[in-house]
């Protein structure tokens, strides 16, 4: 093939693109390669990245009225506790939700 393309050349370039996968871009022009990595990234620097990535589990502690497990800092969802003292009327809240036929 030469470097200032000929027809023939043009020619047997495109035989050799029709079947490479391509797609059209936002400019109507044909993209022949998609992305590709510069450089080998390593299994150390991929950990590195993924370090973050990690779901956090919140902490727990158990109430002190009913010994259900909840949220530290958070009124307790199963009682209404926070700290021993009632904050919440559960029962309340429950007839508000599912309200009578």
């Amino acid at each position: 093939m030469c470097d200032n393309l000929h027809s023939a050349c043009s020619d047997l370039l495109a035989e050799e693109f029709r079947h490479a996968p391509s797609r059209r871009t936002r400019h109507g022009r044909i993209d022949l390669m998609g992305a590709v990595p510069k450089h080998k990234v390593s299994k150390r620097r991929q950990g590195f990245r993924a370090a973050h990535q990690y779901i956090d589990v919140p902490p727990l502690t158990t109430c002190r009225t009913c010994g259900q497990k909840h949220r530290t800092h958070y009124v307790c969802p199963h009682c209404g506790h926070y700290r021993g003292r009632l904050v919440l009327d559960m029962e309340k809240k429950k007839r508000q939700r599912r309200p009578e036929a």
